[in-house]
């Protein structure tokens, strides 16, 4: 028997993420974990400046509000 405490719990995530060329895209995920998925979010946008010549791409966390304003 598993208690609660030992569940897995998906947690919503609200993402701003930056392109090489500087066009934002805002996303909503569901995670298991914020700080791998950010980590890993943070590295794809490293290798894509690197592979690219630029220091434009970049993920940042945001909260619900935020994405709601920023037209979501």
């Amino acid at each position: 028997m598993t208690t609660t405490n030992n569940r897995m719990q998906g947690r919503d995530l609200w993402l701003r993420s930056t392109d090489v060329t500087g066009a934002v895209t805002k996303t909503f995920h569901r995670v298991w974990d914020a700080d791998i998925f950010m980590r890993s979010r943070e590295a794809e946008a490293k290798q894509e400046n690197a592979k690219h010549g630029s220091d434009k791409a970049s993920a940042q966390r945001i909260t619900e509000e935020q994405f709601r304003s920023l037209g979501h």
